[in-house]
């Protein structure tokens, strides 16, 4: 069962600066990593995906359907979705206020005493990591049937680091992730080559 198919798709942005014709199949509950070079068309990948940009020209079907503002309700879920931390509110009352705008299962709070992040503390009061670490632990209680991460261990240590790639492994779910930490690969089944927004070549890999 396929989850996620790019069809001839591309998105230009100007001279030299997009995708071009992308082919990707997507199976369902595997883990997808997107990989290349800054520039490469990683992230545009990712929000095609998703629905924030649209094609110039092929197609892209996300559970059988073209990408929609209903599907981000419970299917489809991206990590930088919460762009925006309310900085006074502690940590508990940003988690309270995001539950109101979306479900995000019992698994959330466990993540958070994972990652050792203090509800306690005002949002302003954590590091860029505990804050990766925070959207992490959203993304990954989301529940969402297709899950989107771009560069999920940007701006952690190694030890996070890796156990944030293991609970990728784990999550029941398609996840397509991108990132330059040497550790993703370890995380996919199947790798995705982009370079200068052309597909290179996948790259499946076994399971254990």
């Amino acid at each position: 069962m396929i989850d996620v198919e790019l069809n001839k798709v591309t998105k230009s942005f100007g001279k030299d600066r997009g995708i071009y014709d992308i082919n990707i199949e997507v199976e369902r509950n595997t883990k997808t990593l997107l990989l290349g070079p800054n520039g490469a068309g990683k992230t545009t990948i990712l929000y095609l995906i998703y629905g924030i940009l649209r094609p110039d020209s092929g197609y892209i079907k996300i559970l059988g359907r073209e990408p929609n503002i209903e599907m981000r309700k419970n299917d489809v879920y991206m990590l930088e979705e919460l762009l925006i931390f309310i900085e006074r509110a502690t940590v508990r009352e940003f988690i309270d206020f995001v539950k109101s705008l979306r479900y995000f299962n019992d698994q959330l709070f466990d993540l958070i005493d994972t990652f050792n992040i203090n509800t306690n503390l005002k949002v302003y009061q954590l590091s860029s990591g505990l804050r990766r670490l925070l959207k992490i632990s959203l993304a990954l209680s989301s529940g969402a049937k297709v899950l989107l991460l771009d560069e999920p261990t940007s701006n952690l240590d190694i030890d996070n680091s890796k156990k944030v790639f293991s609970l990728i492994q784990q999550y029941d779910g398609t996840v397509i992730f991108a990132s330059h930490d040497p550790e993703a690969i370890n995380a996919a089944e199947s790798i995705v080559h982009i370079r200068n927004g052309k597909l290179e070549y996948t790259e499946k890999r076994n399971k254990n």
